[in-house]
């Protein structure tokens, strides 16, 4: 079978097999501890821009001051910024990918984190489509067991 040589901007990505390919060619492993922020249109494209962010606290719980929303946990600030730029840019969904350096089986901070979030957005109607971790061995999804809070 041939490789697929169609540049990523112009690919669907739409099963989660398609997503978790292209993020382990364009990340490979983790590096430093950060997030990244993948936007993708009703066509399944990847839009522009593709973010990592490394200045986020340990907990999604640690209270933060904002101008326009006030003090609030900086998960739910987190949140609300992605859903203001997924508005703003048009995007049908996002995928997050939390990186860290470490092992694949997500850790209980990753989890905290992707539970926040994904409480966050369904509260905020954006379509978080898939978070994935980003460890030493490459990408891994997180399971919905996981993000239910009833994994083994």
């Amino acid at each position: 079978m041939t490789p697929d040589t169609t540049p990523i901007a112009e690919q669907a990505f739409e099963t989660d097999d398609q997503l978790h390919d292209m993020l382990g060619h364009l990340l490979s492993r983790a590096s430093i501890r950060q997030i990244w922020l993948f936007f993708f249109g009703a066509d399944h494209r990847l839009m522009e821009p593709i973010m990592p962010m490394d200045d986020h606290p340990i907990s999604p719980d640690e209270m933060c001051d904002t101008e326009d929303l006030g003090r609030l946990p900086f998960g739910r600030v987190f949140a609300e910024r992605v859903a203001w730029i997924t508005e703003f840019i048009g995007a049908a969904s996002v995928v997050v990918v939390w990186e860290r350096v470490g092992p694949p089986k997500p850790t209980v901070l990753d989890l905290e984190w992707a539970r926040t979030v994904g409480r966050e957005a369904e509260r905020l109607g954006v379509n978080l489509r898939a978070q994935f971790t980003l460890h030493n061995g490459g990408v891994r999804q997180l399971t919905g067991a996981e993000l239910r809070g009833s994994a083994a």
